[in-house]
């Protein structure tokens, strides 16, 4: 009597055996790759996962970069990081001073607004 053969698909392919395609990771979940991350399928039944600008790590775990931490963001020191966004900041200059935050931040000088709250006939 004659024999049947046995088809089955090799690794990273999906099918009966007869007709095989190749499984794309990327397409379920985000092919196991952190929600911040992009997934690239690579071949078949392989990806990579590349963390998004502003995260940081491994693909699969991927942190928002608080771009604050170092270097006060790259503001003025005479002024205040606020992290707005994946390694995106604002600068905003402290209380007694003026300025863009960034660049320059220089103290206020009270006696050049309203003579610094003195009465009409009082220097500041």
């Amino acid at each position: 009597p004659g024999s049947v053969a046995s088809c089955s698909c090799s690794a990273g392919y999906t099918g009966n055996g007869t007709y095989c395609s190749e499984i794309n990771l990327c397409e379920v979940n985000n092919g196991g790759c952190s929600v911040y991350s992009n997934c690239t399928n690579v071949s078949a039944g392989e990806r990579t996962c590349t963390c998004r600008e502003g995260y940081t790590g491994d693909g699969l775990i991927c942190l928002e970069i608080d771009g604050c931490i170092e270097g006060n963001g790259g503001c003025h020191e005479n002024a205040e990081c606020t992290k707005t966004g994946p390694n995106q900041v604002a600068c905003n200059c402290l209380p007694g001073y003026d300025g863009d935050g960034k660049n320059s931040c220089a103290p206020v000088n009270l006696c050049e607004k309203k003579n610094g709250g003195c009465g009409p006939f009082s220097q500041c």
